[in-house]
């Protein structure tokens, strides 16, 4: 039995933590069941990493790129918006409107985008 499945149905929520979104990512679309597993929760919610995987299309300040998540949630995001996250990488600080212009190419105009500062949210129903 796979262990998430069995796990998913003794649970009415589940909280995503953040970390490396691509090994997140990796993971979940690995996990047999993971979507279908989801629809019988009453709440799941993801903090940076784990918001980037519920959304269709995000903007990764790790990889500093356009990250595809699995659609659970049809949002565009903006992880730690407008923060200093990323100031002492050797990539240096976050350009954050070259950012949010890397985004909305990817999914192209009229879709809206969810700026997430740090410490903010956003609920979805």
């Amino acid at each position: 039995i796979n262990h998430f499945e069995h796990q998913a149905k003794q649970c009415d929520a589940l909280f995503i933590y953040g970390g490396d979104d691509d090994l997140l990512i990796a993971a979940a679309r690995q996990t047999t069941g993971f979507i279908k597993s989801l629809k019988t929760l009453k709440v799941v919610a993801g903090s940076s990493a784990g918001a980037m995987l519920l959304a269709s299309q995000s903007w990764g300040c790790d990889k500093r790129a356009v990250r595809q998540g699995l659609g659970i949630v049809p949002l565009y995001i903006m992880v730690h918006y407008g923060s200093s996250y990323g100031a002492t990488d050797p990539l240096g600080p976050i350009d954050w409107e070259k950012a949010e212009q890397e985004l909305r190419h990817a999914i192209g105009p009229g879709k809206h985008i969810i700026h997430l500062p740090e410490g903010r949210f956003t609920v979805v129903s």
